[in-house]
């Protein structure tokens, strides 16, 4: 989950360094920082606040990294985007999700910076508010989830395609909270883009995804010969730094949507200068607490800028 956001540039008044890459010439790009937001646990899943950057373990591909920057501020501004399907497997849930989106964003959003947007997704994806701060246009935005749209008859419900065009929206160069909600069964059919392609899209954008899901399927792994919604979801969550829920009787969305809130309250912000490398590779991050105790959520990569 990203707090404060990378710095992807070249240093100053330094030449790009050309390196050898399978016999090739290729252009190595100096990134001075990549940023990191993470949410601590304990053994009962609750959040640990406290922590200082000398508790923490960080990696890059495997080599141990020194974290330069850390901070706690909560005081950042909040940005969040709302991504809701509405195919037909999703309707029946539409008014739950309205009531219960209305009063999380009425939450979350509670300083002039912090701003929000709401879209939903179907055959095609349709931007219901763009970002805006007033909670009043989002929430009259939510009344349209169950509204007539265009449909295209020749795909079913494109998760992967809108996901790779909205976290385009969240992406920031400025110093913030960002992520997208998104409430799915995590069913995809007909994108052209592939589940990779959504990971790679939001993890360039330093993008956390919450995955909410309704869902029968309570246990992620093959169904029926394909990928669960809830496997897709879980591995999208995972890799930006997210996090992924089931609605359930016992975790209705109300209780989901406080521990979000509670969740990009509570981030630990560390950054670090990572070594030089060629344009749009992917970096493993891991970054872990000394005490085994404590678990760390937090980003698992990045991709160098083109």
């Amino acid at each position: 989950m990203l707090a404060a956001s990378p710095v992807f540039s070249q240093l100053p008044n330094s030449p790009p360094p050309i390196t050898k890459i399978n016999g090739e010439n290729t252009l190595a790009v100096k990134v001075r920082v990549v940023a990191i937001t993470a949410l601590a646990y304990d053994t009962w899943g609750r959040l640990v606040g406290g922590l200082s950057k000398d508790d923490f373990l960080l990696t890059e591909d495997g080599k141990p990294q020194t974290i330069h920057y850390f901070d706690r501020d909560s005081n950042l501004p909040i940005t969040i985007g709302l991504m809701v399907d509405t195919s037909a497997s999703q309707r029946d849930y539409a008014e739950e999700e309205r009531r219960a989106s209305a009063a999380f964003l009425q939450a979350m959003l509670t300083k002039p910076s912090d701003r929000a947007f709401v879209e939903r997704f179907d055959t095609v994806a349709v931007l219901l508010q763009p970002m805006t701060s007033d909670i009043a246009k989002l929430q009259s935005s939510l009344k349209l989830l169950t509204a007539p749209i265009p449909q295209n008859p020749k795909v079913g419900t494109v998760l992967f395609d809108a996901i790779c065009a909205t976290v385009k929206k969240v992406a920031s160069k400025e110093p913030g909270r960002r992520a997208i909600v998104i409430l799915t069964d995590g069913d995809d059919d007909g994108s052209t883009n592939s589940l990779a392609s959504a990971i790679h899209a939001a993890q360039l954008a330093d993008v956390a995804i919450y995955s909410v899901l309704y869902t029968p399927e309570a246990f992620g792994g093959s169904i029926h010969g394909h990928t669960s919604g809830v496997d897709i979801m879980r591995q999208i969550s995972n890799a930006t730094g997210g996090r992924l829920f089931i609605v359930t009787t016992g975790t209705p969305i109300e209780r989901i949507y406080a521990e979000i809130e509670a969740d990009m309250r509570t981030q630990y912000r560390i950054g670090y200068t990572p070594p030089d490398s060629p344009p749009n590779q992917f970096h493993k991050i891991e970054l872990k607490a000394r005490d085994q105790l404590i678990s760390v959520q937090a980003r698992t990569g990045y991709y160098t800028p083109e």
